[in-house]
Order: C-alpha cells, then structure tokens, then sequence
C-alpha cells in the first residue's frame, strides 16, 4: 500500500506538468490570443504590451518563465483576468472556501449514502429503498446549480446562508454542501444497497439468523 502511494506522489509532479504544458499549449494553438476575452479585438499596441508584461512574446517563453519563477519564489504570477490580483491571492481567498466546502459536502455523502443505502437493503421494497431511489435520481440527473437553487429557495427563510463577514461558519455551508453532495451521495447510497444485499444474502448470514 506504501509503496502504491509513493509511486503516485512520484506521478504527480510529471502529471502536472503535461497538464501544465496541454493547456499553454491550447491556448496559443487555438485561433485569437490568450488575451481576449471576447470578440472585442485587442489593440495591437495594448497586445504587445500585455505580452511583454506576461512574458508571453512567444510560446516558448509562456511555457518556461513561471514554472521557474514558481520553484524559484512560489509565485504563480499575476492574473490575465483579474487586474491587480496576483494568482497567489486569488488562491489564497477562494481555495480555503471550497476545500472547507468540498470536505464538508464528502462527509455528508458518505454519512447520508452509506446510511441511506444501508437501510434500503434491510428494508427492501419500504420507504427507505423508495428514498434511496429518489436520493439516486435527483442526485445523478440534476445538475448542483439547479439543485442549490431549489435548496436556497426552500430552506433559505430558515437556513440563511452567505451572510456577509461570517461565511466559513457550518450554518452558511449547509445548503451549499448538500446541493454539491447529491451526485456523491447517489453514486454510495445505490453501491451500497448492492453491496449489503449481496452480503445479507450470504450463507454465513442466513446461517446467523
């Protein structure tokens, strides 16, 4: 097991790296620049001038400049869409919120479909198998942001969420968690079903009882 997970820690760094090179890569293959966000064509002088502060007169200098100013500084660089932000500050706002958000959604998933899926198979044909199947169809056909917005309009006049200073506390997190833990929640509570009717039907359990 050990050695497993070492072997994919020494992937991770080569994974990243073509990753990192696919996507320099698209960005200049594809027709316009990595500059322009629209239709709007970009002046030619203004162009030149976002390249040179981009280090981006070429491919070969996009690609090469900030993996070593990354290693060299653990400095991203600044961002192309936001003006005045580094990436490290976009990181540093945005990424404690949905690691503490993803968590919160994974542990819900598990504890909601292992349940879930639990009870449907020792209940099979009752309330809690027609749950797990309506859990299962809503988590997988529904897409998260329709969900959240079903969520927020149901449970938002006792639930109030996303108040201003104070995200980070479980209350705020709740309903966005939920809707994000659907798909993951299906996926366990209709693999567990399976599982445990295949265990129950097994010789030792009748056996047993």
């Amino acid at each position: 097991m050990l050695k497993f997970i070492g072997y994919r820690l020494l992937q991770f760094p080569l994974v990243l790296l073509i990753i990192y090179l696919l996507t320099f890569t698209l960005a200049w293959v594809v027709p316009g620049s990595p500059f322009e966000g629209g239709d709007r064509k970009l002046d030619p002088i203004a162009a030149a001038r976002l390249a040179k502060d981009f280090h981006a007169e070429n491919w070969a200098s996009f690609v090469t400049y900030y993996p070593f100013r990354l290693l060299r500084h653990g400095d991203f660089g600044p961002s192309m869409r936001y003006q005045g932000w580094s990436v490290n500050d976009i990181l540093k706002t945005a990424l404690p919120v949905s690691v503490s958000l993803g968590m919160l959604a994974l542990v819900i998933a598990i504890a909601a479909g292992v349940t879930l899926g639990t009870l449907a198979a020792v209940k099979r044909g009752g309330f809690f198998d027609w749950l797990s199947l309506t859990v299962a169809l809503v988590g997988i056909s529904l897409p998260s942001f329709v969900a959240a917005a079903i969520l927020l309009i149901v449970f938002t006049l006792w639930i109030p969420i996303c108040r201003v200073g104070a995200w980070g506390s479980l209350r705020d997190m709740l309903i966005p968690a939920i809707a994000l833990s659907l798909v993951p929640m299906a996926y366990i509570a209709r693999l567990m079903r399976v599982a445990m009717i295949d265990v129950l039907g097994q010789d030792y359990v009748r056996t047993a009882r």
